[in-house]
């Protein structure tokens, strides 16, 4: 099921005048409004406070099937304390209703690449062993793979503050944070046919790069980006996406490519630049930056999006 949407509703008329950002203060029910909070602080100011409990219209952390019965998953925004304390945003709009989730099978883990074991941009994170364990250092480690990266309860990390990454995210508090989620696929393995990452709607291709697919729903209301797949995975080539003017049509669940570990790579899919293996997952939308007026593509809190669309994977209804 997905709910379709007026592009020129979205960026013209709702999202310039009624949908201003509204506030971090509390969640926001589903289908409130396309427009993400205002920031609550600024990045000098003093850390938000802890993130109150989930909101009673939340999506709910109880599995309603069988292939994985203890599936629980923390409250949105509740971020693990990387190299500042940082809290990110409780909004719990389900954003794309319907939605499928990004993975074709489960099990999958919802938690950070970074402060997790063995860690991924920061060079200095020490892990279980007090050595330096930054996945650059060593894209081929095996602790990455630890049972605890990939076990319930999920754990937001869209927000996340990241070493050395200052990224721009109007959703956030302070303006800035991690612009997805990442996901861990059922098997810590690069390029496996267990970790097949497919299309969460109707849409068409709009970008292919080595690092990441940019996918436009049928509606054009929404992007959805997929990070760290495994180029030689995906079944389309930058050659055919050129060929295809518009983009490349595709069907929701259809396969877009395998969990993989580029941050930075090459057209035949070797790592030069490497990250954990995963996905990291966006929902855009084009709203109005309050500030200067432009029509900005502003990620989203995917969190209770993802959720909801992992309890219907599990109950057989994706």
């Amino acid at each position: 099921m997905r709910v379709d949407r007026s592009p020129a509703l979205l960026m013209l008329g709702a999202l310039a005048a009624g949908l201003a950002l509204s506030s971090c203060k509390g969640p926001k029910p589903a289908g409130s409004g396309s427009t993400p909070p205002p920031p609550v602080s600024t990045p000098s100011s003093p850390p938000s406070p802890p993130t109150p409990p989930p909101p009673a219209g939340f999506a709910g952390c109880v599995s309603t099937g069988s292939v994985a019965s203890n599936f629980a998953c923390m409250p949105a925004g509740k971020l693990l304390n990387g190299l500042t304390t940082w809290t990110g945003t409780t909004d719990s709009t389900l954003w794309f209703p319907g939605m499928r989730f990004p993975l074709k099978t489960g099990p999958a883990y919802l938690n950070s690449q970074v402060y997790r074991y063995k860690g991924g941009y920061d060079s200095n994170w020490l892990g279980p062993t007090g050595v330096k364990l930054g996945a650059q250092n060593d894209p081929g480690g095996i602790e990455q793979c630890d049972s605890r990266n990939y076990s319930y309860p999920w754990q937001d990390n869209f927000c996340e503050q990241r070493a050395g990454s200052t990224q721009a995210n109007l959703s956030c508090p302070g303006r800035t944070g991690h612009q997805g989620v990442d996901i861990r696929g059922t098997l810590c393995k690069t390029n496996d046919a267990a970790n097949q990452v497919v299309a969460v709607t109707d849409g068409r291709i709009i970008a292919i790069e080595p690092h990441y697919t940019k996918l436009l729903s049928a509606d054009e209301s929404t992007y959805f980006n997929f990070l760290h797949m495994h180029f030689a995975s995906r079944p389309y080539t930058q050659a055919q996406l050129s060929a295809t003017p518009g983009g490349i049509p595709v069907s929701r669940g259809a396969v877009l490519g395998r969990i993989g570990n580029i941050q930075a790579g090459t057209a035949d899919g070797t790592v030069t630049v490497a990250t954990t293996r995963h996905l990291h997952f966006e929902i855009r939308m084009p709203i109005v930056n309050p500030s200067t007026g432009a029509l900005e593509n502003v990620p989203l809190p995917p969190y209770t999006s993802l959720v909801d669309a992992y309890q219907r994977l599990q109950a057989g209804t994706p």
